[in-house]
């Protein structure tokens, strides 16, 4: 009996290192292209493209406007999958500065191998009020000296002092969404940009961030977690892409079941991790890039996403998700 309750005890060690030390370590990097009427299709890693070690501060460097023609909206694309001929979007989430501990390198290759046209940042920037969050700011700071980045925020930017939070990226060039939005033009597409408050604590209001939203425009929602409502508002609207983040993939998940619980919608959550058919649009969930409680992360990675979006409006047929 007691070789087996050592042998347990080993296991549950090695588990505990393993999901406290080491995995929320690694960053994970996934791609996809989206175009109208189909799912997210998988991107080969872009990362490889980019120098393994890079210093924040020299990623940070801006570069010059690229000076290529854009082909026009729903022309055909020749980037052998790359995701050159669509909107290039990185999407991040859920930092919780200062309890993150991925290698910043790693994410600016990505980034670099990339090249976004615009960052969207779904919230949760920091942790909360007692503890500092500069790390936070000052890597936002970083991404918009180079690239255009949108900020909206998360419950835990509320809990922290969202008013001097705000302050403090605004003044770093990042733009504030908060029940607002406006037109965007990347690679020949137009779309209109819009971003809610928190819908965690209801502080949504979807119809005043697409105060302006033109008619003919495809539009890129921005929202903090996967709220039922917004969802179903986001659905009736047709509104082709929705990034969320907030769930942190469930942090521990099981093979075969998914995440166990998610803050907001309770135990083995719907909307977890990956994409999601919304209606004629499709709702990509990402699991964030901290590890706040229960500070453990088990086959479930820090990620960031990448998305080459060709922006038109979704088909007329629903999105089925395929098994």
């Amino acid at each position: 009996m007691i070789p087996g309750l050592l042998a347990g005890a080993a296991l549950a060690g090695l588990w505990l290192v393993w999901a406290a030390g080491i995995e929320p370590r690694w960053l994970r990097v996934r791609a996809f292209r989206l175009q109208p009427g189909a799912g997210p299709l998988p991107l080969p890693p872009v990362a490889a493209a980019a120098p393994s070690h890079i210093s924040p501060a020299v990623a940070a460097t801006p570069s010059p406007t690229p000076t290529s023609p854009t082909p026009p909206a729903g022309a055909p694309t020749a980037d052998g999958g790359a995701g050159r001929g669509a909107v290039r979007i990185a999407h991040l989430t859920d930092l919780h500065a200062p309890v993150y501990r991925i290698d910043e390198s790693r994410l600016w290759s990505a980034l670099l191998a990339w090249q976004p046209h615009l960052i969207a940042f779904t919230g949760d920037l920091v942790e909360d009020g007692r503890l500092p969050w500069d790390a936070g700011l000052r890597l936002l700071a970083r991404l918009a000296d180079r690239w255009p980045v949108y900020f909206v925020p998360g419950n835990h930017d509320h809990l922290a002092g969202w008013p001097r939070l705000e302050q403090g990226l605004r003044a770093s060039g990042v733009r504030v969404l908060a029940n607002a939005g406006e037109p965007f033009q990347a690679a020949g597409y137009r779309f209109f940009v819009a971003g809610v408050d928190d819908p965690h604590t209801r502080r949504d209001r979807l119809d005043r961030a697409l105060t302006g939203a033109p008619a003919d425009l495809p539009v890129l929602l921005l929202a903090h977690a996967p709220a039922e409502g917004l969802l179903r508002q986001a659905s009736r609207r047709h509104i082709p892409l929705v990034l969320t983040g907030h769930t942190h993939g469930g942090q521990v998940r099981l093979p075969w079941v998914g995440a166990l619980w998610v803050p907001g919608q309770g135990w083995f959550p719907r909307y977890d991790r990956g994409w999601f058919p919304l209606g004629r649009g499709c709702l990509l969930v990402n699991a964030g890039l901290g590890t706040p409680k229960p500070w453990v992360r088990w086959l479930c990675p820090p990620e960031v996403l990448l998305i080459a979006w060709q922006p038109a409006p979704c088909g007329s047929q629903p999105l089925q998700r395929q098994a």
